[in-house]
């Protein structure tokens, strides 16, 4: 689905490109982890969030975020960044690639990618774009801009390491 913003039970998701509102894709995305007795898990919202680069160029800030909250820095993964809190009584969670492990593995004295992430705004993250994205569209790997979003209607040390696990 295409959309300028999503209302989530708890807040609204928007993507903006230098301080505007911009369509961005959004889809469900089917991840989960199993716990401890071989059950599947996955969280009641779970959602992958894409931006198109075509329509982007060098010098864009973008900021994806949700309009209330405050989400902390979990730690993220290899080559990703996620940040984790509650917003009302959900356990919320976004994900992203960690641009600065990316291009410090496959970079060499150019970026591996024509973005950057420069932190997390406490209900989002802020993506500076810093070449010409065209110049990368060959490279298939790392190349999409994205973020995973996940909730989870409850405030449980499970349903934080279940937030935590889909978005890193």
């Amino acid at each position: 689905m295409r959309t300028k913003e999503y209302e989530t039970p708890f807040a609204k998701l928007h993507v903006y490109k230098n301080g505007h509102a911009i369509d961005f894709e959004i889809q469900p995305f089917e991840y989960g982890m199993y716990l401890n007795d071989d059950s599947y898990k996955k969280p009641e919202g779970l959602y992958k969030v894409t931006v198109d680069m075509n329509s982007l160029q060098l010098g864009d800030v973008l900021v994806c975020e949700f309009d209330c909250g405050c989400l902390h820095n979990d730690g993220g993964n290899e080559y990703t960044l996620n940040i984790v809190g509650s917003i009302d009584n959900y356990t919320v969670g976004m994900g992203t690639y960690d641009t600065q492990d990316i291009n410090e593995c496959f970079g060499g004295s150019k970026p591996w990618i024509p973005y950057d992430v420069w932190g997390d705004t406490g209900r989002g993250y802020e993506i500076h774009i810093i070449d010409n994205p065209k110049e990368y569209q060959s490279r298939k790997h790392f190349q999409q801009i994205y973020f995973i979003i996940a909730w989870e209607p409850k405030i449980t040390d499970e349903a934080r390491e279940l937030i935590s696990f889909v978005t890193c």
